[in-house]
């Protein structure tokens, strides 16, 4: 959310459809995650909508978690995770190894 709120809407750094992509195909293939960060026939069915108006980060310095402001719906292997805003049942993927 703070890419797409501070550095495509707020700087204008980038323009939106460049932004995604760094931040979905071009992520995916640097972690060589394979049948993700695009949506095509076949891929993992992982899709965040958002509201590209009132998108923005809500972490600080002292708040390192704070649920983002515009994330409408989250899904993560076809599984709804996020409904409205809100994070809801278990997640329907699993955590990356750290590098």
């Amino acid at each position: 959310p703070r890419l797409l709120g501070m550095y495509v809407r707020d700087e204008a750094v980038l323009p939106m459809a460049a932004m995604i992509h760094r931040m979905t195909q071009r992520a995916a293939e640097l972690f060589g995650l394979r049948g993700r960060g695009v949506i095509r026939p076949g891929a993992y069915a992982d899709l965040t909508l958002f509201d590209p108006a009132t998108v923005r980060d809500c972490a600080t310095w002292r708040q390192g978690y704070a649920p983002p402001v515009g994330v409408e719906h989250v899904f993560v292997n076809g599984g709804h995770t996020v409904v409205n805003g809100a994070l809801v049942g278990p997640g329907c993927g699993r955590p990356l190894p750290r590098c």
